[in-house]
């Protein structure tokens, strides 16, 4: 397990980085210290993540937000941490957001690879762009899952998409909602394929990535205690 390997006979607030440690995990430590930083030592920093926790659950958004108290407004805000997303899938496109995902034509950049190929369609140089979602698989993967959800405005130009999400889908209702929780998620899901083929050489064919991320946003609405018309509607979908 993680901790086995990291951690042994440390903690997680005293444990130091090591020369064969993942990108990863030294990358988990850094901001480990950053925060410890920003608070003013280890309990406080507890104290802190306490007071973001109901029911026993961290909520991630307010989390950062807590840890980011002069940071503006951004327009992204709402579409990122919208609260009935998975925390992992807000935080995939909380990254891919601010482009900050290890992609290719990064670590090819920093000298780190030697080519760029995107492991989803074996063409284009792989880029934050390019994998949301100019990638044929990816393309067709967000095409379906809008076809699903009965997007009126379609795009699939990130910059585009990310002005729409920002400035045109307002309201507060659960079709806008569920449109939120459907771009974390096939980000999220893109991402993971993405990782498993370069690094498990395992891949999944378009369909059965439609099928999981619409399972992905079914579940995790339907554990937000819908009303009877909300359920209804999402459940007409499938």
């Amino acid at each position: 397990m993680p901790h086995e390997n990291y951690l042994k006979n440390n903690n997680i607030w005293q444990v130091n980085a090591k020369k064969g440690d993942s990108w990863m995990w030294k990358q988990l430590l850094k901001v480990r210290d950053k925060c410890l930083v920003l608070c003013g030592g280890i309990e406080n920093l507890k104290q802190l993540i306490n007071s973001c926790c109901v029911n026993s659950k961290v909520q991630i958004s307010g989390l950062y937000s807590s840890l980011s108290p002069s940071t503006t407004h951004v327009a992204w805000h709402d579409t990122v941490w919208e609260n009935l997303c998975y925390p992992k899938h807000s935080f995939i496109l909380w990254l891919t957001v601010n482009d900050k995902l290890q992609t290719q034509d990064r670590l090819l950049k920093h000298g780190i690879i030697q080519a760029s190929v995107c492991k989803l369609c074996d063409g284009t140089s792989e880029s934050r762009n390019h994998l949301f979602f100019e990638c044929k698989l990816s393309n067709f993967v967000w095409n379906g899952i809008m076809e699903w959800l009965k997007f009126k405005w379609r795009s699939c130009d990130w910059s585009a998409l990310l002005n729409w999400y920002s400035f045109r889908l307002r309201g507060k209702c659960i079709k806008q909602k569920i449109k939120s929780m459907a771009l974390a998620a096939v980000v999220y899901n893109i991402w993971r394929e993405r990782n498993n083929r370069m690094f498990k050489l395992k891949n999944r064919a378009p369909d059965v990535l439609i099928k999981n991320i619409k399972m992905d946003i079914l579940v995790a609405f339907l554990n937000g205690s819908p009303s009877a018309e909300d359920r209804e509607w999402i459940l007409s979908l499938c």
